[in-house]
């Protein structure tokens, strides 16, 4: 990608070719990579529909509490393996755009090998990330809701004021929580939609607990959001929301055939037919997930465009190639 130095800021034309290349050159191996991260967890769905189906076509004795407490510790750490590499695939996908805009051809293979590598430091990122961002919103929302709660449902004004205006009022109060809620963290995520692209141009070995590389890190975040509002801001927001409607669709396509399993399932013997609604939610869940992780991957090739032009107004060039990211492929 070539960025245009007349340009102020991206064509929607640009975007959009660029997704179409990362999408043609990336999809199938992001396929790959989820549903191996993903078949242990998907495998888990699928015994645990099935033992719940069964279960409700026969009497089941009484499981063992050293069976249960085995399952559950299963269930932990397959949860908790597959949290760890589905980390370190984030990492790659931005790894996979900053390496193809620098010119570094770098085999699967070695960028996950980078990937691996950066995982402790991306996720000291995400926890310093959550603390000075995302966990006030939490907690004004869970201090919000105990308030609203307390005085809907406990406090002298809940007791004397009529059902009626009652509910209209608690109606009115659970609307707007909701949705200021959920303008914060759209806000936030598109506030914080460079931060990976940062971390890789910036992040040269050194310890991200210091205090300088934090403030170099904020500081440069805080300039390329002011150089990107306007025409790039709107886009940011159009590309959350048109990830939003195609996850959407997706759901619903996984749910029609998810449909259709139960309906299969509905027609054959109890055994059979609970093994084929099993498999069918099985088999929905890797299609969706398959089908959110690309299109987070076209949303994520849409900002890394706008960042790029961020950072050419910032910097007077385009790119920060960053060679000791690359020297981690070894």
């Amino acid at each position: 990608m070539q960025v245009d130095k007349e340009q102020l800021n991206p064509t929607w034309n640009l975007i959009f070719q660029e997704i179409g290349k990362q999408l043609h050159d990336r999809s199938g191996l992001l396929a790959k990579r989820v549903l191996l991260i993903f078949i242990p967890a998907l495998v888990i769905i699928f015994l645990i529909q099935l033992l719940a189906r069964i279960s409700t076509q026969s009497s089941f004795g009484s499981i063992s509490i050293q069976l249960f407490v085995s399952g559950v510790l299963t269930v932990v750490v397959v949860l908790f393996i597959t949290a760890i590499l589905n980390s370190i695939l984030k990492i790659e996908q931005v790894i996979w755009l900053d390496s193809y805009f620098d010119g570094k051809n770098l085999t699967p293979k070695e960028s996950w090998r980078i990937a691996r590598k950066l995982y402790w430091a991306w996720s000291y990122v995400q926890f310093k990330l959550f603390y000075r961002y995302y966990l006030w919103v939490i907690l004004a929302f869970v201090g919000l809701s105990v308030l609203g709660f307390y005085t809907f449902a406990v406090s002298d004004f809940a007791k004397s004021a009529s059902g009626g205006i009652l509910g209209l009022l608690a109606f009115i109060f659970i609307v707007i929580l909701g949705s200021v809620s959920l303008f914060l963290t759209r806000y936030l995520k598109i506030k914080l939609s460079y931060i990976p692209f940062i971390f890789l141009d910036r992040y040269h070995g050194e310890s991200v607990h210091s205090s300088d590389f934090w403030n170099g890190f904020f500081s440069e975040m805080r300039e390329l959001n002011k150089l990107s509002q306007g025409d790039s801001f709107n886009k940011n927001v159009m590309l959350e929301i048109g990830a939003d409607l195609a996850m959407t669709v997706v759901e619903h396509v996984a749910g029609q055939i998810q449909y259709g399993f139960e309906l299969a399932g509905g027609v054959l013997p109890s055994g059979v037919g609970a093994a084929v609604a099993a498999a069918g939610t099985t088999v929905t869940r890797g299609i969706a997930e398959v089908g959110h992780r690309i299109i987070l991957f076209a949303k994520l090739t849409g900002r890394y465009v706008l960042y790029r032009y961020a950072f050419q107004k910032m910097h007077n060039k385009p790119y920060n190639i960053n060679e000791y990211i690359y020297s981690l492929k070894d």
